[in-house]
């Protein structure tokens, strides 16, 4: 950092008796009787004693983290070394590294607070929103700001870019404020109650906002009469939400709140901004702008001149005129009247220009969801998006289920709309109803959750299951490939023939008994055939085989999605089963059990338990860390393989067939050079085999000789006994050491990590016996020392050390 904090120079004056003493310097001092203006001095002063030792805490907490000085003190992670020697918790330290580090690259914030300039409530926020881009426009607004102002703009402004201007809200997505509370079980079930309550008054599934938003304009409207139930009608004008027009043609309106205006949507056509069209089709909204001006077109019908509101009497007369009921769906409740042609595309206020629509159908319009078709109010047709004539409320209904689940809503005055386009999804089969989470059967099989599973989406920390309502979509049955004959199940398979063997009698005997074939865990290192496998025990059971890699499966949702689109007595293979999380192990190890799940679902209030059946399958769990497979899941596999290393005469046969299938022939001498560099495993073999033919075909031969071998082998740096340069550099500092070397020195020496040793170079030198280990750390093996003195290698173990004495 580019200040360094200085501690005020201590008064050495030497006071004179009977003059005042001078305020002491020792900011722990607490003196009681003190004038309120040194009260607030003090206070002051220990405001950025607390401010400045927060910078220096996050200075050397990135000074720690970045030069990992934490493995010093023997712990983890800066993180563990400040909560045990510090007492700050976790979700602190990351805080104050990330600003740590921020200060580093803004210089010119770090030093307008060390000058006193700013407040370290603002340095978080600049630190936030601010890059080395941007940093000096938002200093300047920091300085020109209160702390609360500048929030404030930070919520209205994208992190890395600049602050937004005043009053540049277009395009700005929607700011949406989290409610939460934590009551009783009496509360909770009047919250239940009023919630079905309003839901059975609308026809509808309402959810908590909704409930709120119903709630709140009942409040806002009425006041208390005296009596214990009683609430009698008031003006409530005094309570209304203020929008402001901007003037602009497509911008949307602003809602005036306590901390400013903000957008009320994003503004634009459809449904970004649907929210303000529906408002402006049946609101008071105020605009500065002089009615009956003309636009640059000469239109009479300026988008800053719109018609004024309905007036109340020809209100009344439509909805007499209507019969006091919806036109789409003949609701009764939160009744409202609709320009046919809007107001803001140049439509009048008049009597034939105007109909009834609810609430709900007055959003689904100027959401575009719901089309109105026809000039005037006395032959208006509704229908959908896609044209199709829509008619009465469980139409309606069933499209406005659809929306919520997939946009989210929000209520505006008496309409509700939405802010979100709706994602691409298959048309619902003709007249399927709304399933809601009440009315999901207790007991459901895989097919009907692939129709329902667009309905369930994972919500928090913990991986709960959350259920919206909406209609089912027309899933296809999983694929399924015709099986192959099962005699080439395992053809071509070297290397690995006792545990080929075995498989192959195992589903000989399955099929004899009409069983299902056991699950099966293959260990072993990478690149052993585990893959080739799995493939050939589907084939060996004549069943389909989906694969994939656990890493990639990460919500609970698409993992049950996983296991209900398997067909009947299909292959899960599952790579890399180690990585899988926690809470995905625990759907797993209830399905490999019971071929069924028991799942909590969720709407927001209610919660149900219902029992998801699948179909039977058989689990292929593919791992190269067995120590890392639970217990639980372990016991649940029937056949536990263990796959190793293919020795040099296996692998030579690997690359004779690769070769003969390229149209090259290999000697049995050039096969078996290659095969000793390929680390034990036919996918090392197959990617040298490449770069062989790569170097045949230059020559204009398509022929692996001894000497094309060499040849190939030399260049990619690998030595006479089949070691790459990584692992003959490990020796060489083995060799060069007078003693046994610890890993993490090592690692220091060769420029890596000891993870990086550990998982990529050890492995075959160890097995290889070119090196051991023992209790002081790795050294060469003896025979590897005798062949260094006898060949061309020195032998420096009783030379001067270079590499370790200087550390």
């Amino acid at each position: 950092m580019s200040h360094a904090l200085a501690d005020p120079a201590p008064d050495t004056a030497v006071p004179v008796l009977g003059e005042a003493r001078p305020p002491s310097a020792d900011p722990t001092e607490m003196r009681p009787g003190l004038t309120a203006e040194e009260v607030c001095r003090r206070l002051a002063r220990a405001a950025r004693h607390e401010e400045t030792g927060r910078r220096v805490l996050a200075f050397y907490l990135v000074e720690m983290d970045q030069r990992r000085l934490y493995q010093a003190t023997g712990h983890g992670s800066t993180a563990h070394y400040a909560e045990a020697r510090l007492g700050l918790d976790r979700r602190r330290v990351a805080e104050l590294v990330r600003v740590g580090a921020k200060l580093l690259e803004l210089r010119g914030l770090d030093r307008a607070f060390c000058a006193g300039r700013l407040g370290w409530a603002k340095v978080l926020i600049v630190a936030r929103m601010a890059t080395p881009e941007h940093e000096a426009a938002w200093l300047e607004r920091a300085l020109a700001l209160d702390a609360r102002a500048l929030a404030l703009l930070a919520a209205r402004s994208r992190e890395g870019g600049a602050p937004r201007a005043p009053g540049d809200e277009k395009g700005l997505p929607e700011i949406r404020f989290p409610v939460s509370a934590s009551v009783g079980s009496l509360v909770y079930a009047k919250l239940e109650q009023a919630q079905r309550r309003l839901g059975a008054e609308l026809g509808r599934e309402v959810d908590v906002a909704g409930l709120l938003d119903t709630l709140l304009d009942q409040f806002l409207a009425t006041q208390a009469d005296g009596s214990v139930p009683g609430r009698t009608r008031v003006d409530a004008s005094a309570f209304r939400v203020q929008l402001v027009e901007t003037g602009e043609r497509g911008a949307p309106l602003l809602v005036s709140t306590e901390d400013g205006l903000f957008p009320l949507d994003a503004g634009g056509p459809g449904g970004e901004g649907a929210a303000s069209e529906a408002v402006r089709c049946d609101a008071g909204v105020r605009n500065h702008h002089v009615a009956g001006s003309r636009d640059a077109a000469g239109d009479d019908h300026d988008h800053r001149a719109r018609d004024v509101k309905t007036p109340p009497g020809m209100r009344r007369s439509v909805l007499r005129r209507d019969g006091h009921r919806c036109r789409s769906c003949r609701s009764r409740w939160s009744l409202m009247v609709h320009h046919v042609e809007f107001r803001s595309h140049g439509g009048r206020t008049l009597h034939e220009n105007l109909i009834t629509l609810c609430s709900r159908c007055h959003g689904l319009v100027h959401a575009g969801l719901l089309v109105i078709e026809g000039t005037s109010a006395d032959v208006v047709r509704f229908v959908d998006a896609a044209g199709r004539p829509l008619a009465g409320a469980e139409q309606v209904g069933a499209l406005e289920a659809s929306r919520l689940a997939t946009w989210g809503a929000e209520a505006v005055g008496l309409a509700t709309v939405s802010l979100q386009p709706p994602p691409v999804a298959p048309d619902a089969p003709e007249g399927a109803a709304t399933v809601t989470l009440r009315s999901m059967p207790e007991e459901v099989d895989a097919s009907w959750w692939r129709r329902h599973a667009h309905l369930v989406r994972e919500r928090g920390e913990h991986g709960t299951l959350r259920f919206e309502a909406g209609t089912p979509i027309e899933a296809p049955a999983p694929d399924v490939a015709p099986p192959a004959p099962v005699d080439t199940a395992f053809a071509g398979l070297v290397g690995q023939g006792e545990r080929v063997a075995r498989l192959a009698r195992v589903a000989e005997g399955v099929r004899a008994r009409g069983k299902r074939f056991p699950h099966v865990l293959l260990t072993g290192p990478a690149g052993t055939g585990k893959s080739t496998l799995a493939r050939g025990i589907a084939v060996a059971t004549g069943r389909p085989i989906a694969e994939v890699s656990a890493p990639l499966v990460t919500d609970r949702a698409t993992w049950v999605r996983l296991l209900a689109g398997l067909a009947e007595g299909s292959v899960l293979f599952l790579d890399e089963a180690h990585a899988l999380p926690r809470a995905l192990l625990e759907v797993l190890l209830e399905a490999m059990a019971e071929h069924r799940l028991s799942l909590v679902l969720s709407d927001g209030v209610t919660a149900r338990r219902i029992a998801l059946k699948l179909p039977s399958f058989t689990l292929v769990a593919a791992t190269t860390d067995d120590g890392a497979i639970p217990p639980a899941l372990r016991s649940r596999f029937g056949l536990r393989e263990t796959l190793v290393h293919y020795d040099a005469d296996a692998l030579a046969a690997v690359v004779r067939d690769a070769a003969a299938r390229e149209g090259a022939e290999a000697t049995p001498e050039g096969a078996r050079r290659l095969a000793e560099a390929a680390r034990g495993t036919p996918r090392e073999a197959l990617r040298l085999l490449e770069r062989a033919l790569d170097d045949a075909a230059a020559d204009g031969a398509m022929r692996l000789d001894v000497s094309g071998v060499e040849r190939t082998l030399s260049g990619l740096g690998y030595d006479a006994n089949g070691l790459d340069a990584g692992e003959q550099r490990y020796l060489a500092v083995l060799r060069e050491s007078p003693m046994p070397v610890p890993l993490s020195r090592l690692a220091r020496v060769m420029g890596t990590t000891p993870r990086s040793l550990v998982e990529h170079v050890e492995p075959w030198l160890f097995l290889r016996g070119f090196a051991r280990m023992t209790p002081g750390g790795r050294t060469t093996a003896p025979r590897v020392r005798l062949m260094a003195a006898r060949g061309g290698a020195p032998n420096v173990r009783h030379l001067a050390p270079r590499a370790y004495h200087a550390t």
